[in-house]
């Protein structure tokens, strides 16, 4: 589980590492569309993000949890 939770935060931090380099909005503004679809593209990304944050909390409290046992022994 440790692994996983390693993982899961790799990914979140990849993630919003690749995110500082999407152009702004207002650089975009040939189209409208595009607009649209980069500031949904955004809130998606946030989305998952917080998710993956989420998932690793929780994997790192079920290692946690795997541990405890085997140090009370």
């Amino acid at each position: 589980m440790d692994a996983v939770a390693d993982y899961l935060g790799a990914a979140a931090s990849d993630i919003l590492f690749l995110g500082l380099n999407w152009p702004e909005s207002e650089q975009l503004s040939v189209d409208t569309a595009v607009d649209v679809h980069v500031e949904s593209a955004r809130l998606w990304v946030d989305s998952v993000t917080e998710r993956l944050e989420v998932w690793t909390k929780r994997a790192r409290q079920i290692a946690n949890a795997l541990d405890r046992p085997a140090r009370l022994n």
